[in-house]
């Protein structure tokens, strides 16, 4: 939008704000507003919060993709959520969503036809970079515990990990809940932490797809070559350079970490052509994998130029 100037006393500039986004924020007469001057932006900004979000919702119809509608409305920054249903058994995916996935969320109220499911946790949307973090933490820990299992040739060991994608999903979800409700100290990079968080959560789903496959027989495990288990092994070692250099960014070892990841690529594509069965399905993940994290590389390359 444009605004025109004014002046003031001979001497200042002026210019209104729009009344839409006073009143959301509930600015009146003497209130502070930040400037910030970004070239030739100057970009006004306020650290009051608008009004508690709610959102109306029928899911009747929409039984294939409830989870998805809730985590969704979660990510969106929805404070409060009134949902209307037909079948009371919607309500599983509902709660079981919001269990495994939705940090904050609880069900406030539930009748036969229709719940309020409620934010709770205000407090913890200053914690940002700790969750962030953490999901890096969770992501290794996973990969660990599958390397272990590996070595003893054995998937007793991989049950016990499956809650680390519900851990990971919790994490990523609270991240990107953040910057759509209250944005990233640092605007500029909004849009790549978010999708930071999207790759960072389809990691977990991968390791879990391949957890799935592995727990399905110990064939799978016993099978597998010295030369694959070393491929997975240096893609977590790749998945541990990722959480390095995210936090202490230095172009040199970026560009160390990308030859690492040519050469696993090449590895994979050899390990396809000499390889078969569970070989080629973990090999498929570590590939997978690699390429996520180059992404990811990518997204912080970029905020750094």
């Amino acid at each position: 939008m444009k605004r025109k100037l004014v002046e003031q006393g001979g001497t200042t500039l002026m210019v209104s704000i729009p009344s839409g986004w006073a009143r959301k924020y509930n600015l009146k007469k003497g209130d502070e507003i930040e400037m910030t001057e970004h070239e030739y932006n100057l970009i006004l900004g306020t650290k009051k919060r608008p009004d508690l979000m709610a959102k109306s919702i029928d899911i009747s119809k929409l039984d294939l993709i409830v989870p998805r509608v809730v985590s969704g409305l979660y990510r969106r920054g929805y404070d409060e959520l009134h949902i209307k249903f037909e079948n009371s058994k919607l309500m599983i995916p509902v709660n079981k969503t919001i269990q495994e996935a939705l940090v904050g969320y609880e069900i406030i109220s539930q009748g036969r036809d229709r719940c309020v499911i409620k934010n709770i946790a205000d407090a913890l949307e200053t914690e940002f970079n700790t969750m962030m973090r953490r999901t890096f933490v969770l992501l290794k820990l996973f990969s660990s515990g599958i390397i272990e299992s590996m070595e003893h040739k054995s998937n007793d060991g991989i049950p016990g990990l499956f809650p680390f994608e519900d851990s990971i999903n919790r994490t990523t979800n609270f991240c990107r809940r953040i910057i759509n409700k209250n944005g990233l100290e640092d605007y500029k990079n909004n849009t790549y932490m978010y999708i930071t968080n999207e790759e960072l959560e389809r990691i977990g789903d991968e390791l879990k797809y391949l957890c799935f496959y592995l727990n399905e027989s110990d064939k799978n495990i016993k099978n597998l070559s010295k030369k694959t288990v070393r491929l997975f092994m240096d893609m977590h070692e790749l998945l541990l350079d990722m959480n390095r250099i995210f936090y202490k960014f230095d172009t040199h070892q970026l560009y160390q970490i990308f030859e690492k990841r040519k050469k696993i690529v090449k590895e994979c594509h050899e390990n396809f052509k000499s390889r078969c069965g569970s070989d080629v399905r973990v090999t498929h993940y570590v590939l997978v994998i690699t390429q996520i994290i180059a992404n990811i590389l990518g997204f912080r390359l970029s905020m750094e130029l």
